[in-house]
């Protein structure tokens, strides 16, 4: 695919509910975040059942904050809550596009840290509209997988 600047909006914001999709989900994650703090909290002492509460309540904010996903001029993010993930288009080497998502990753061939590089971007009824963003904005010599 071409990059560059092209004919299009100039930023594309939009935001995902995880828990809208699967509501399923958030109700048992929720049920294991407390079984492992009152589990924790019950061995340890109370300090360590708040801290289990707050790490996996941290490591899940995807199920409980919506991820605001913004792509514009100078690259791509998702923010939830505090947390922004951010690449910007000059350091993008490979689109890889997933059944509800398009991964931007900074690195040239897959890696044993490939999960943890990058930005994924989930659609929410905007496939097209995404996809043609980042295909205008992909550096020449970025690969498009999928």
């Amino acid at each position: 695919m071409t990059g560059g600047e092209g004919p299009g909006p100039e930023v594309l914001e939009w935001e995902v509910r995880l828990w809208e999709r699967d509501p399923g989900k958030r109700p048992a994650l929720f049920g294991l975040v407390a079984a492992v703090s009152v589990a924790s909290g019950w061995a340890f002492g109370p300090v360590m059942g708040l801290l289990a509460a707050a790490f996996l309540l941290g490591s899940t904010m995807e199920f409980w904050w919506p991820v605001r996903y913004r792509l514009d001029g100078t690259g791509a993010s998702a923010r939830v809550g505090v947390s922004v993930t951010a690449i910007e288009w000059p350091s993008v080497r490979r689109a890889i596009l997933g059944e509800d998502g398009l991964k931007l990753s900074p690195l040239d061939k897959p890696s044993r840290t490939a999960p943890f590089r990058g930005v994924y971007i989930r659609f929410n009824r905007n496939r097209d509209e995404v996809l043609g963003f980042v295909r205008r904005r992909l550096p020449h010599d970025a690969a498009f997988l999928g």
